[in-house]
């Protein structure tokens, strides 16, 4: 995957270029904050596409409608994200460019063969990103949290999802089967993909270990990789049981 360099943040107020030690890591918390809020922009970006795609493919008009307004909300969020590190100093594009192609492995692993699907591949792939994203916040500044927290609250996309998926499994108990082995795979497959995201992207793995540790949870092992299996350990227990909670409000328990 090509990555553009992060672009460095105008803040006028602080020479962060001086060499101290409080420059640097003012610096570091200002690249953590833009790269978590330009992961968050370019997941609204793929879902913006998918649920484009997912409205094409629905099986009556309501549902396309329904699909269709999520896609155009999406795309609504992203853009008020890119403002938000726009009017921190940032390219705020150039931020959502540098995770261009950072769900491919997660599309390619999980081709949908049917629109149900599809729709619970959105649910659970979207819904996993989110919860992702929602830990990585708890670290950032109050103001852009706050703003951050608000976009994350105005999306519908779940809410339409588990209304689709909840009654289509209650008419249909083969169907339910189905969905529900295909969910553990998505859920498998959107775990390495995060995974694969703290990988390479060291402000991301950075974020995570302050918020866990500030949540009291003991992350720091014998060099930097012992460290990166705790923290993902931690994190993963988080998703996967948000996950389970959500795939049993649907009937489709994991």
């Amino acid at each position: 995957m090509t990555q553009e360099p992060n672009a460095t943040p105008a803040h006028d107020s602080q020479d962060l270029h001086g060499g101290s030690t409080a420059a640097v890591e003012v610096l570091a918390h200002i690249q953590e904050a833009d790269t978590v809020v330009g992961l968050l922009a370019y997941a609204e970006l793929a879902a913006q596409m998918r649920l484009a795609i997912d409205a094409s493919r629905a099986p009556n008009a309501r549902f396309r409608m329904a699909q269709a307004d999520l896609s155009a909300a999406a795309h609504r969020r992203m853009r008020v994200l890119i403002s938000l590190l726009n009017e921190r100093g940032t390219d705020g594009e150039a931020q959502v460019r540098a995770f261009n192609n950072a769900f491919d492995d997660y599309e390619q692993r999980t081709k949908a063969e049917t629109w149900h699907e599809r729709v619970l591949k959105g649910y659970v792939g979207h819904s996993v990103a989110v919860d992702f994203c929602r830990i990585l916040i708890q670290a950032l500044p109050a103001d852009i949290r706050e703003r951050v927290d608000e976009s994350l609250s105005s999306s519908d996309e779940t809410v339409v999802a588990s209304d689709i998926l909840t009654h289509s499994a209650q008419e249909d108990s083969v169907l339910a089967s189905r969905l529900a082995l295909w969910g553990r795979r998505l859920v498998g497959e959107a775990l390495n993909q995060i995974q694969g995201l703290v990988l390479q992207y060291p402000a991301l793995a950075s974020v995570l270990a302050q918020v866990a540790a500030e949540q009291g949870v003991e992350v720091e092992g014998e060099g930097a990789e012992a460290t990166g299996k705790l923290v993902t350990s931690w994190l993963f227990a988080q998703l996967t049981a948000d996950h389970a909670r959500r795939m049993d409000r649907i009937g489709l328990a994991s």
